[in-house]
C-alpha cells in the first residue's frame, strides 16, 4: 500500500456507479499486523498474519452502513457461516465483478480446514500451512 495510490468508498457497491458526495475517504494510516511475514519456507505459500487495521482520514457516519464485527476468538469456531463480500474474481479465468458480491461460507477447524487446503493443492509444489491463529 502507498498512500494516494488507494482511497476507500463509502456505501458504494458498484464500481462503474457516479461517486456520491462524502463517498471517499482517504487512508490515514495502515498498521499491519506486528507479526506479520510472508513465509521464508520453501514450498509453503501464504503470508502468517494477514491482517490490518486501516485509519481513515475523517470520522464515517451514514444509514446507509454499519460496522464490521469480529467474533471474540474463543467463540468463532461455533458460530453461524461466515460472510465474505468483495469485487474479486468468482473463478479462476473470471473478470473481477463490477459489482460488490458477498458468500455466506462454512468456517473450518484447523484439522479439517489444512484437508481442504491440501485436496486444493494437490499436483502443486507448494502447501498452505494453517494454525489455531487462523480464521479458516
Amino acid at each position: 500500500w502507498r498512500r494516494g495510490e488507494v482511497d476507500v468508498r463509502i456505501g458504494m457497491t458498484r464500481l462503474a456507479e457516479k461517486e456520491r458526495d462524502g463517498a471517499r475517504a482517504n487512508i490515514e494510516k495502515v498498521m499491519p499486523h506486528p507479526a506479520y511475514k510472508l513465509s521464508s519456507d520453501p514450498g509453503i505459500v501464504g503470508p502468517v498474519n494477514d491482517i490490518a487495521v486501516v485509519t481513515l482520514d475523517r470520522a464515517v457516519s451514514s444509514h446507509s452502513i454499519s460496522p464490521v464485527c469480529l467474533p471474540a476468538c474463543s467463540s468463532w469456531h461455533s458460530s453461524p457461516p461466515a460472510v465474505v463480500a468483495g469485487w474479486g474474481q468468482t473463478g479462476r479465468s473470471s473478470d473481477s465483478s463490477a459489482h460488490l458480491l458477498y458468500a455466506d461460507i462454512m468456517s473450518y477447524e484447523v484439522p479439517e480446514c489444512q484437508a481442504q487446503y491440501d485436496k486444493y493443492l494437490v499436483g502443486i509444489a507448494a502447501r498452505v500451512v494453517i494454525n489455531q491463529d487462523m480464521l479458516c
